[in-house]
């Protein structure tokens, strides 16, 4: 065991020795974010509401944000400190105890500082986090005996730092720079956290958590599909009255905003509908009965999707296969003839036609004579890669390609 270790670590020392550390490595492409696009509306309120529907997980996030100038604390300097762990320290329907218990019970994530207000968790309990995240809003109690925690744990923290260099450095940095009087030059002693009151915090609260000044940033799981599920198809879900709509677990006003500005939409739904009959591309509707049975079953199945050419979803036998971009000489052996021998099966054969197996995949599912789909990242507009045009027209004789995007979505 022990040689082990000292092999181990004598590799790893002569590996450190060869490293030529006198010249720095070359600096790589800044990786891009992606943001996603958002729905942006405001509320009567001034509330700016931001929804960014997410896919990849049931999950669901929440934060209202704060836009306003730093504050000046003067002989009370750490009061806006204390004020934002005040706000979820309890609710009129809430103790702090029972507001950590459902957190806690949800594996939910919540939290309030001096500028936000955050929860977060599966999207099944976004009715609850919902419910969490307004009544720590419009019922903080600010209860004493919280904030004498909070004081005298603010208190404690001073007293340890009194002798740390790191943060006597920092208070002489702020000071400096910015000067004693500005909010960034400020230092909190014992004496200004002795002079905050609970009263301070809920000025702090009454004065600045104001919906004109705030933003409602909402990240998660797609809740459209939800309500078909619930009603039966689209046109039902249009025809129903809002109020029913809002009772609905997992649905609230956030996620109906715009739902009856059938103005503001319509002259995007008329573009696609006429780029749709000009390239002879139909629309699959869930729940109709063209539309991919087993997808239905997925929680955050899309409410449509683009298809042109006539595959058939009513095979029994779908096949999804997917793999490496640069595929070895036995992979690509093994991809053909597994395909060959599914021929038999009349199977129907989806990938992606990404360059690789996925489009080794259709082209061996079009040499046997198998229905073949191309399931496609972006709008029927395009192709991407570029050099797989040629396979277009093939694969929508045989099978067809399919999307969930827009003809106007963005791509890269």
């Amino acid at each position: 065991m022990y040689s082990i270790i000292g092999l181990f670590t004598a590799v790893t020392l002569t590996a450190q020795v060869t490293i030529d550390r006198t010249t720095a490595p070359e600096p790589t492409p800044a990786r891009s974010i992606e943001l996603g696009s958002a729905a942006q509306f405001e509320l009567k309120n001034g509330l700016k509401v931001f929804v960014v529907e997410n896919h990849k997980l049931p999950r669901i996030s929440m934060s209202l944000i704060l836009d306003r100038d730093p504050i000046v604390e003067a002989s009370k300097a750490g009061y806006v400190s204390i004020a934002g762990d005040m706000i979820g320290a309890g609710t009129a329907n809430r103790s702090k105890a029972v507001l950590d218990e459902e957190v806690d019970f949800m594996g939910a994530n919540f939290g309030t500082s001096a500028s936000s207000i955050r929860v977060g968790g599966l999207s099944k309990y976004t009715d609850q986090l919902i419910d969490i995240l307004s009544d720590v809003l419009l019922n903080p109690t600010f209860p004493q005996e919280e904030f004498d925690k909070l004081k005298a744990q603010m208190l404690s923290g001073l007293q340890a730092n009194a002798d740390d260099p790191d943060a006597i450095s920092g208070n002489l940095r702020g000071a400096t720079l910015y000067g004693l009087a500005h909010p960034y030059g400020e230092v909190m002693t014992e004496a200004t956290v002795e002079a905050i009151t609970v009263e301070d915090c809920k000025a702090y609260f009454d004065t600045y958590f104001r919906p004109n000044i705030a933003y409602m940033v909402i990240i998660g799981d797609i809740t459209a599909k939800k309500l078909v599920d619930h009603f039966g198809s689209t046109q039902a879900v249009f025809n129903e009255k809002k109020i029913n709509l809002l009772n609905i677990k997992g649905i609230g006003a956030f996620h109906l905003q715009g739902f009856d500005q059938f103005e503001r939409y319509l002259p995007a739904v008329i573009e696609e509908e006429n780029f749709l009959e000009k390239e002879q591309i139909i629309s699959l509707l869930y729940p109709s009965p063209n539309y991919p049975k087993a997808l239905g079953f997925c929680a955050n199945a899309p409410l449509v999707l683009f298809q042109k050419g006539g595959a058939s979803w009513k095979n029994e036998r779908i096949l999804s296969i997917v793999g490496t971009r640069n595929p070895t000489s036995r992979e690509v052996d093994f991809c053909k003839q597994l395909i060959e021998d599914l021929a038999e099966y009349n199977s129907l054969i989806v990938s992606g036609f990404a360059r690789g197996i996925d489009i080794l995949a259709h082209k061996a599912a079009l040499d046997n004579g198998l229905e073949t789909v191309a399931c496609l990242g972006h709008g029927l507009n395009q192709i991407y890669p570029t050099e797989h045009k040629i396979h277009v027209e093939s694969v929508c004789n045989q099978g067809a390609i399919l999307t969930e995007f827009w003809s106007n979505s963005s791509f890269e």
